[in-house]
Parts: C-alpha cells; structure tokens; sequence
C-alpha cells in the first residue's frame, strides 16, 4: 500500500471568498485573500516532489493536521480547541485543489476518505502549518 507524508510550514489559509469584477467587457473572479495564492503554490511544490506516486485512477484517503498559533488574546481556558475560523473545510479544499494542480493524483475526486483537524501548538508537538498524509485506499 502507497504512502506519502509532507508538511507544508507557515500559516495555512483556506480557499473561500472570491472577488468577481468585469474588464473589457468579460467577468472575471479572483480569490479575495491575498495570501492564499503564496500558500497554494508552497503545498504545490510539496506534494509535487510525491508525483507518480499515486496512479491517477487510485482511490486514496487523505489525513490533514493544521496547526494554528493561539491568539495571546484567548486564553486556554476560554477556548481549549480550535473552534474559529478558518473553515476546515475550505482549509481541506485548498489543500486538496493544490496536490490535484501538483499531479499526485487524478482528481480530488480519488479522495474516498477525509480525516482533517485543526489544533493550537499546547494540543500537539506538531510545527505550525500543514501536515499531510495521502494512503491508497484499502
């Protein structure tokens, strides 16, 4: 059974909100977070170095840890988990558009299991970022 692991550092951030506009007379969207192009392409560039891995008709089962910095401003008493923004779901989405953009698998579509959390530093010894495990499916 195939596996790879990789760990994107840095601030993860979600794929949501779009802009939309019109120039020269056709409509346009772009994402409305700035950051989120820079840490698309940084989880790109991982899971690129994994491509081939996986057979592009492959059902595989993804796990996504994230890890947020606590505010100094919510104490761990107040919020023991990370039960704000951003959205999992849309953490999961960026992340899943960037391996399907970095070839490791067919289509996101391949995903047939999902196991994703968000965590401060004290509920783990994992660095800030994203750390990611992709498994064929059994």
């Amino acid at each position: 059974m195939q596996e790879v692991s990789f760990f994107v550092p840095g601030v993860p951030v979600p794929q949501g909100s779009k802009n939309a506009g019109v120039r020269g007379g056709r409509a346009y969207m772009w994402e409305a977070n700035k950051k989120h192009k820079p840490w698309r392409d940084k989880v790109t560039a991982e899971a690129t170095k994994h491509l081939g891995v996986f057979g592009k008709d492959t059902p595989v089962e993804v796990h996504a840890i994230f890890v947020f910095d606590r505010p100094k401003s919510v104490a761990v008493k107040k919020r023991p988990r990370m039960s704000v923004k951003p959205d999992l779901d849309k953490l999961m989405r960026s992340i899943c558009d960037s391996i399907s953009k970095a070839g490791v698998w067919g289509d996101d579509a391949r995903m047939v299991k999902l196991v994703a959390q968000k965590l401060y530093p004290n509920e783990t010894i994992l660095a800030l970022g994203a750390h990611i495990t992709i498994r064929e499916a059994k």
